[in-house]
């Protein structure tokens, strides 16, 4: 079986367990079925209120995220409709030989609470081999895989791309062969996509590297099979979906190659997205919220995501920024806490 084929049926049984559903007047051309929309829930109150209370206090030092740089974002104007943009970046990631993991229509989220929204889709795509390589030289970059582009319709009816660059990413692990990885292969990889998407040419130029700070790792007291279960139970709780779901080891194991276990959760709440698109519609970029759960070699176990209040400066609107803060960056510790504890 070759890998073509492999990536076939990675795409076709869903290693994105939970994709988001498509209505009949939808925009995007996302003719993937869905398992599990995203809607939000209502948490019994025994359960929420004594996990966040414990959470409160095993978070207290999570600092907000730095500063990003916006260099590291690629905001690609499209030549294309919002349709042809989404139908021509499958094209490009499919021919590369890449799974698409996943697809998060967030009109279709807003709309089954109510909200209406413009065309808006992120689509989270790997190559079980290219993550293999580079979670050799940092386990931990389970964080960023699967890697996503979103294709938003602007307030104007115009069409953008949105992505940052991976070696701008990566660099949060602070180790310099990863970087230098990354511009040989994904950064090029990503402007390609991005030129096929939009018809414009995109230079896969690199730029800065995102600071350490910027990565919140929360080391686990409990096994990964617990940790896991933990995290999706308080997910569940407190009114997020999970969007997708990433097994890293799974994906690997489909081509030949052995992992330790790992795993990518996308989680959103249709509600919170609005309210941050209405700030910035290209925010649109940050969901799903990804958490991830690893075993390092060692045998620990740790919990891992970019820190919102982080991936929001990068728009360049303080009151993204400060919402990221009071809201994103508490609610996500609460989250990890309760499932690392």
């Amino acid at each position: 079986m070759n890998t073509k084929t492999i990536l076939g049926i990675i795409a076709a049984v869903g290693l994105a367990l939970h994709g988001c559903s498509k209505g009949k007047d939808d925009n995007a051309p996302n003719k993937t079925p869905a398992s599990t929309a995203p809607k939000t829930t209502t948490p019994a109150k025994p359960a929420a209120k004594e996990p966040a209370k414990g959470m409160g206090m095993a978070m207290a030092e999570l600092e907000p995220g730095p500063q990003g740089d916006p260099t590291g974002l690629a905001v690609i104007p499209s030549k294309k409709s919002f349709d042809d943009t989404v139908t021509a970046l499958k094209a490009a990631v499919t021919k590369a030989k890449m799974a698409i993991v996943y697809e998060a229509n967030h009109k279709n989220m807003m709309k089954m609470v109510g909200i209406e929204s413009k065309s808006s889709v992120t689509i989270g795509f790997a190559n079980p081999k290219m993550g293999n390589a580079m979670m050799k030289v940092e386990p931990r970059m389970s964080v960023a895989m699967p890697m996503r582009m979103t294709v938003r319709e602007l307030d104007d009816g115009s069409v953008v791309v949105l992505y940052y660059k991976p070696s701008y990413l990566f660099g949060v692990f602070g180790k310099p062969p990863l970087v230098e990885m990354a511009k040989k292969k994904p950064d090029m990889m990503m402007a390609k996509f991005a030129s096929a998407a939009t018809g414009t040419k995109v230079s896969p130029a690199s730029g800065p590297v995102a600071p350490p700070a910027a990565l919140a790792s929360v080391a686990s007291q409990n096994s990964y099979d617990d940790t896991v279960s933990k995290l999706k139970d308080a997910v569940k709780a407190h009114g997020m979906a999970i969007v997708y779901e990433a097994n890293h080891k799974n994906m690997m194991k489909m081509v030949g190659l052995e992992s330790k276990p790992s795993i990518a959760i996308g989680v959103a709440n249709p509600k919170m997205a609005s309210n941050l698109l209405k700030l910035d519609p290209r925010a649109a970029l940050e969901m799903p919220m990804t958490i991830a759960v690893r075993e390092l070699d060692d045998g620990s176990v740790v919990v891992l995501f970019y820190k919102p209040s982080f991936r929001l400066s990068h728009y360049e609107n303080p009151k993204l920024r400060a919402m990221a803060e009071k809201k994103l960056d508490p609610m996500m510790g609460m989250l990890v806490g309760m499932a690392t504890k």
